[in-house]
């Protein structure tokens, strides 16, 4: 079943893309939970949970792959629905400008 759910995924980022921060938004990391300061709009972003760990390891230069890989390790989730959810917080983060995609 994993197999033909894994074809239907259509991969918004090629799993080596990296990113990194654009100069739109100011972080703080207060315990758990990481805020965004959109300078523009004023806007306010929260991430926490599974998001924060994505954004963690996306800070430390990990790959999409690398990012699902690590994500299923620790919350043992099946791959397709990782690389789904993963595919589409990177992609929201995207659209709001808060990081650049490299596709290496």
């Amino acid at each position: 079943m994993d197999a033909v759910r894994t074809q239907f995924i259509t991969d918004i980022f090629p799993l080596h893309t990296t990113f990194s921060l654009t100069d739109r938004y100011l972080q703080a990391d207060l315990d758990e939970e990481i805020i965004f300061l959109d300078m523009e709009s004023g806007e306010f972003l929260s991430l926490t949970g599974v998001a924060r760990e994505c954004w963690l390891l996306l800070c430390d230069g990990a790959t999409v792959g690398t990012i699902i890989g690590r994500l299923c390790l620790i919350y043992e989730v099946e791959r397709y629905e990782c690389r789904a959810g993963v595919q589409s917080f990177l992609a929201e983060l995207v659209s709001k400008h808060v990081v650049t995609a490299h596709r290496i």
